[in-house]
């Protein structure tokens, strides 16, 4: 399936090089509701963090109905979680990444505010991640968690067209298909790492003209 999702990336990305007759350029930013999936499970009580993105924004319109909407961006994900271990009874997990969502986008004409529908994959780039030891000290766990995160992203938007500028909000569901646990040591009573979150963003862009 990830092998999939990557031939997919690839083909949005010539997707966008070769079909696109419009580029909307611009800045995103929001909050992030971020969650994990661990396993075993039953040793976790796993609860949510709200956390920050920023970056930049870019829609490569291949038409009126359909573009390609690609957002680098600094992203927070996470989670806290109550453990059922004698050395830990609750730890945060926080990591930072360079996320690139490449997202096909269906835009429909409402006139001045046009909704839009969002899907495809994510790559998100491991920055740092720490967590939580029994003493409430933060740990680096950079090296015992995979640097890639994969995801698949659904999501809905509105924009707001004005002459020279669009101002926009959406929200996204980002749902991990990597196992980011790439360790037999410190997080060793871990079998599984999924990341999962719900974004909620705003932005501006403006047009650049056409190809």
């Amino acid at each position: 399936m990830k092998k999939s999702v990557v031939v997919l990336l690839v083909v949005f990305l010539l997707f966008g090089y070769k079909a696109y007759s419009e580029v909307d350029f611009g800045v995103i930013a929001g909050v992030n509701s971020s969650s994990l999936r661990i396993e075993p499970a039953e040793d976790f009580d796993v609860e949510g963090r709200t956390t920050f993105g920023a970056g930049l924004f870019m829609n490569l319109q291949a038409n009126d109905f359909l573009s390609l909407q690609i957002t680098p961006m600094y992203l927070q994900k996470g989670g806290n979680a109550k453990v059922d271990y004698d050395f830990l009874d609750y730890t945060e997990y926080r990591a930072d990444y360079l996320e690139i969502p490449v997202l096909i986008r269906l835009n429909f004409d409402g006139g001045m505010i046009k909704p839009y529908l969002l899907a495809g994959p994510s790559l998100g780039f491991q920055l740092n991640s720490t967590y939580l030891d029994g003493d409430g000290k933060e740990v680096d766990i950079t090296n015992d968690t995979k640097n890639l995160d994969l995801s698949l992203v659904l999501g809905a938007g509105l924009e707001i067209e004005f002459d020279n500028l669009s101002l926009f909000g959406q929200l996204t569901y980002n749902h991990g298909l990597s196992n980011l646990d790439n360790s037999d040591g410190i997080l060793d009573f871990t079998d599984e790492i999924y990341t999962r979150s719900i974004g909620f963003y705003v932005g501006l862009s403006v047009p650049l003209g056409k190809k």
